[in-house]
């Protein structure tokens, strides 16, 4: 019977013997199936039966193949930090296993399973696994995507796919929200609840679908409690 890491290779069976033929089954995981001792490399334990004949008599025996594998997402699903706050990074902490985090910036502790980031930038956190037990390791990585309460005061809606629409990044912290934009006069021209930079969100047409005069606009943004006003400038 053969232990390996997850993604790892052992070779099954002995050395061939002139003139018998052998059959491995199931194949998953298998180099090939007529050889005396092919190459396993199976994503789970798998129990593997061998027949082998000399042209009279038939034998059969099995081998056991033990994959130790990790749970999926070591590393927790990507995480997003709104108006500087913190996020916890992992997975509950598994048994005998040590984990080592990188980089080594605004995270609580490089060497716990589920370590505290707190980042005013983008950044992609790489965890490495190693169960002690029997030497496996893993790694995996996580996005944690920092919004601010900054904003862009400029869209150009000119169909060439660059700032054709206007980004609020806040408003991924805040899914509930409402956002009105006002002309030089006070009048509304638009708004929309639940803006999400995606599919709904203001791309200089105001609220028949009309395009809006380059000029400079006024926004009203409310979230979370939160008002907040500027001025937002299209220029096509």
């Amino acid at each position: 019977d053969q232990e390996v890491c997850f993604s790892d290779t052992c070779t099954l069976g002995a050395d061939p013997i002139i003139g018998y033929s052998y059959s491995w089954s199931p194949a998953t995981g298998l180099s090939a199936t007529d050889i005396a001792n092919p190459f396993a490399n199976p994503l789970s334990t798998t129990t593997y039966t061998l027949t082998v004949s000399d042209g009279v008599c038939i034998a059969t025996d099995q081998v056991v193949v033990t994959v130790n594998s990790f749970p999926a997402n070591l590393a927790g699903l990507d995480q997003l930090i709104c108006d500087g706050g913190g996020v916890m990074l992992g997975r509950d902490a598994i048994p005998n296993c040590v984990y080592v985090w990188s980089p080594a910036t605004n995270i609580s502790s490089t060497t716990i399973a589920q370590p505290i980031v707190m980042s005013a930038n983008n950044v992609t956190y790489t965890v490495e696994v190693t169960d002690t037990t029997n030497g496996c390791s893993t790694r995996d990585e996580v996005l944690v995507d920092v919004k601010g309460g900054g904003l862009y005061n400029g869209i150009s809606p000119n169909g060439d796919g660059i700032n054709d629409d206007w980004t609020i990044p806040m408003l991924d912290c805040y899914p509930s929200n409402k956002v009105i934009i006002l002309n030089r006069y006070g009048a509304e021209v638009w708004k929309g609840t639940d803006y999400n930079n995606r599919d709904n969100k203001w791309n200089g047409r105001n609220i028949n679908g009309e395009a809006l005069p380059d000029g400079t606009y006024y926004y009203v943004i409310a979230y979370n409690d939160t008002e907040k006003r500027g001025w937002v400038f299209i220029k096509r």
